[in-house]
């Protein structure tokens, strides 16, 4: 996330219309972006919270905490639906509770997105470029959710983004 806001603040500085048009989301920007001389008041702690974003995260703070293996109340952002996993059909649920009773299997996973929750297959996560035999997962038991876990999400994000992390 660093890496994208460093190229998306020196996009940004070099007046970069899509990378400006992308900071005025913000606020904070609306008129910044619009004025040429205030400019140069763009921040790359302005730029990380656009990608943070554009990943489903309330802002920067929650995604640190998220992508640190957290579970956290604001929700899990976006990373785990990204459109080119859109044709998958997989169950949806908005109670936990609900889609682990669906976990009936070592071929099924339980993932988070935002503040819902959906079961997915194997195929899912290798189009996601996760390997389903991970350890991390069976210290998981197969659910995002799963307590403790802190540490085998902060891998299986870890692995997301190696693999390009893209939506």
């Amino acid at each position: 996330m660093k890496i994208r806001a460093e190229l998306l603040h020196k996009r940004a500085s070099a007046n970069d219309e899509a990378s400006l048009r992308r900071l005025q989301r913000l606020p904070d920007l609306r008129d910044v972006v619009a004025d040429e001389e205030a400019r140069s008041r763009i921040q790359r702690k302005h730029c990380l919270a656009i990608v943070a974003r554009e990943l489903g995260f309330v802002g920067f703070p929650h995604a640190l905490r998220v992508l640190e293996g957290e579970l956290s109340a604001e929700g899990a952002g976006t990373l785990f639906s990204p459109p080119r996993c859109h044709g998958f059909l997989n169950a949806w649920f908005s109670d936990v509770h609900e889609a682990r009773a669906l976990l009936m299997d070592q071929t099924q996973f339980l993932l988070a997105y935002k503040r819902h929750y959906f079961v997915v297959g194997t195929a899912y996560l290798v189009e996601l470029g996760l390997d389903p035999g991970a350890r991390e997962w069976i210290e998981l038991r197969h659910d995002w959710t799963h307590e403790p876990g802190t540490d085998a999400r902060r891998r299986l994000y870890a692995q997301l983004f190696a693999v390009g992390g893209k939506s």
